[in-house]
């Protein structure tokens, strides 16, 4: 998946990251971002995800990803229509 980035990325933003190799578009995680970093030469986000209590867990799991900065989006980036550049009959 790519989109083109129209509003920054800063820490405290909500994202969301398709950082699943061969996977669809549908497969993400979304949380927010908490700081950056560079792993094995990739420029990275550190991103925080809570996820939902699920199967009689007491507290909500926390969850730290490192994912490169080429798969993660702003979320206020999926509420703008995506503009059409070219159609092709």
């Amino acid at each position: 998946m790519f989109r083109h980035r129209l509003h920054p990325i800063d820490i405290g933003t909500k994202v969301r990251s398709y950082d699943f190799p061969g996977v669809s578009d549908a497969d993400f995680i979304t949380g927010t971002v908490v700081g950056r970093c560079i792993l094995a030469g990739l420029p990275r986000f550190i991103i925080e995800s809570v996820s939902l209590t699920i199967h009689g867990q007491e507290e909500p799991c926390l969850r730290v990803f490192y994912a490169p900065a080429h798969c993660v989006i702003n979320e206020l980036d999926l509420t703008e229509p995506l503009h059409e550049l070219h159609r092709v009959a």
